[in-house]
């Protein structure tokens, strides 16, 4: 599927929840933030240490978390490995998981 048809899909999804479906994500993804990024002192890195499972973090250069953030988060989580993606967009990585 390319990005144009990807994004009409998508936008297809999102708009058939209607005004409240949309409403209640935005206040979801407001309590999250409250939780977790606004509050003073929020620091994720001692819980991934605690991961006690082989872990894949899968970066794409394309992604708009930059990639010493991902190779952070792989190098605080035992027994992981990071791979790079290179050249591939969203959409790639939906066709792979198929």
């Amino acid at each position: 599927m390319d990005h144009k048809k990807l994004m009409a899909v998508m936008k297809v999804q999102f708009v058939s929840q209607g005004k409240e479906g949309i409403l209640k994500a935005r206040a979801i993804e407001g309590r999250l933030m409250r939780k977790t990024w606004e509050k003073e002192g929020y620091d994720l890195l001692p819980k991934l240490r605690t991961v006690q499972i082989p872990t894949l973090v899968i970066y794409r250069n394309h992604d708009f978390i930059p990639g010493d953030i991902a190779t952070h988060i792989a190098q605080a989580i035992p027994d992981s490995q990071m791979i790079t993606l290179r050249g591939c967009r969203p959409h790639h990585v939906s066709r792979m998981s198929r």
